[in-house]
């Protein structure tokens, strides 16, 4: 059972970095997917230059301690994440060291970083959880904090429009970056050729950049980049098409391989 909740605080250590940078770009507010859970009212409305939660996560400042307690109470104010991790590595590395692990430097000094110090954490998660059972429960709190700034939804799974079953992609050489080619796993169709998959592409219905990314195995930063520079825009749910991902890749001069045709 330990072993289960030490698994689980490090998959979250793992995803926080990641999150953190995927945060930075909705900063703005109009930049992130709508909430599909949230309530939209009509009518003006106060419109702040910035998304509070965004910016209170992002907030590397150490608060007051009564602020730390109000946001543990659910509070309007958040400790930033790196405060957060800096709070439980000071915490726990006193211990650790009369435990005779001789723990190291999480970061250089005045250099800390949330990358850093999610991984010292990651690294000494073991003694941590046995020493402490609010550790991973406020890590996946952080973690869960972060995924709903980023709208984060299901990640998604490509459909076939014959049968509705799930659609795979089949890898060329190793260091493919998409799929070759896609077959359904239920009616054995397969798209091959490029005008195929930009059919089956229309047929998908828009996405998240994060969905995006984890279909077609392109970086989320990357199209976070191609973004922000203005190479394509969401809808007015927040949501992108396919085939513009191709367009902002071929304008920008990046090589797509015939086995990454997949792409369209």
């Amino acid at each position: 059972m330990m072993s289960d909740e030490i698994a689980k605080v490090r998959r979250h250590l793992n995803d926080i970095p990641d999150l953190v940078i995927e945060a930075s770009h909705y900063l703005v507010p109009g930049t992130a997917p709508k909430d599909p859970d949230a309530h939209y009212t009509k009518g003006p409305r106060l419109r702040l230059p910035i998304v509070a939660e965004v910016f209170d996560l992002l907030d590397d400042r150490d608060k007051d301690l009564d602020d730390i307690l109000l946001n543990r109470r659910g509070g309007e104010r958040r400790l930033g994440v790196l405060p957060s991790l800096g709070l439980w590595v000071s915490l726990v590395y006193a211990e650790l060291d009369d435990m005779g692990l001789n723990p190291r430097d999480c970061c250089l000094p005045r250099q800390h970083t949330v990358t850093g110090e999610c991984g010292w954490l990651n690294e000494y998660a073991d003694p941590i959880v046995e020493l402490h059972s609010d550790f991973s429960r406020d890590i996946e709190h952080l973690w869960t904090e972060l995924r709903k700034v980023c709208r984060i939804r299901k990640e998604y799974v490509p459909r076939c429009p014959q049968c509705n079953n799930r659609i795979e992609g089949i890898y060329g050489p190793e260091e493919s970056v998409a799929p070759a080619w896609w077959r359904c796993t239920g009616c054995s169709k397969s798209w091959v050729h490029d005008a195929e998959v930009q059919r089956l592409a229309l047929t998908q219905p828009r996405m998240t950049l994060r969905q995006i990314a984890s279909w077609l195995e392109i970086p989320l930063r990357t199209l976070h980049n191609w973004r922000t520079d203005g190479r394509f825009s969401p809808d007015s749910k927040g949501l992108y098409e396919v085939a513009h991902i191709r367009e902002a890749a071929k304008k920008l001069g990046r090589e797509i391989k015939e086995e990454d045709s997949a792409l369209a």
